[in-house]
């Protein structure tokens, strides 16, 4: 043991009589180094910060999984996951969606709107999209759903502009289904129904403990529908009324969702004896 220790000795002072460049590993396995002028250089390893989701703040970058992001800037990159949990982020000069680098986009001024939408002073965007034809002062999403937008010139479905909307009249009236109106046309997600009177046109609404609840049914004057637009034949529309979210009568027949239940007298059941049967 004397014998190797002596050895160690004199093999570091012929390197630092001769400025060699060597490196020798201790028994801990960390690196001594000598650059010509034994200086001992030590890297601190920079641990992994978990910044959400799929994010990694990393030694060298931004990380979505195992892919850095290009133009990232490490220091400075912080999620937006107001008002809403997104997708979207930005660094002291540039802003992000995922891993795509939003090159237009000002960083002084953007703001997220939704899941889907964000916008600066100058655009919007929907995801990594800048919508070109989009006005940014006057941008917002109607619902929290996050799937109808307008701004001043347009009403937009999933980030398309709808087609003979009429924008200072329409308005959300059901999410998750997405039934919508203005003045002249009942719109089922982005489809136009031409065949519902909209003057007449109502949804309706179960009252409870928990507040108002929205059902699947609702008419016009000629119809009633169900999920929207699908018309429920033989169903009268001056006599129908809902039971509860699943059960409706009209003065002819009971109706479970868009079904009639041709043995069941409208004017004499028992509710609860029908929803045994159906359970």
């Amino acid at each position: 043991m004397k014998l190797i220790n002596k050895f160690t000795i004199i093999l570091f002072s012929v390197c630092f009589l001769f400025s060699c460049d060597t490196v020798i590993e201790t028994p801990d396995n960390s690196e001594i180094i000598n650059s010509g002028s034994w200086k001992i250089q030590i890297e601190e390893k920079k641990e992994n910060e978990f910044l959400w989701a799929w994010y990694n703040r990393k030694s060298n970058g931004i990380y979505y999984f195992d892919d850095k992001v290009k133009h990232a800037d490490r220091d400075t990159f912080i999620l937006l996951n107001e008002p809403i949990w997104s997708e979207y982020g930005r660094d002291k000069e540039n802003a992000f969606w995922f891993w795509n680098f939003l090159k237009n986009s000002d960083v002084n001024t953007f703001e997220v709107l939704s899941f889907r939408y964000a916008k600066d002073k100058n655009n919007v965007y929907c995801f990594w999209e800048e919508l070109i034809w989009a006005d940014s002062k006057s941008f917002k999403n109607t619902d929290f759903m996050d799937t109808y937008a307008i701004d001043k010139n347009n009403v937009y479905f999933n980030c398309n502009i709808m087609k003979s909307v009429d924008v200072w009249s329409f308005e959300v009236l059901k999410w998750g289904e997405w039934i919508a109106k203005d003045k002249n046309n009942l719109f089922c997600w982005s489809e136009k129904i031409n065949w519902v009177d909209v003057d007449s046109y109502i949804l309706y609404y179960i009252e409870s403990m928990k507040g108002a609840r929205l059902t699947a049914y609702s008419k016009d004057k000629n119809h009633v529908y169900y999920s929207c637009s699908h018309i429920i034949d033989w169903a009268d529309s001056e006599s129908f009324e809902i039971i509860n979210p699943f059960f409706a009568k009209d003065k002819n027949f009971v109706y479970r969702y868009n079904q009639v239940i041709e043995w069941i007298d409208p004017n004499n059941f028992d509710i609860e004896e029908l929803e045994k049967l159906y359970k």
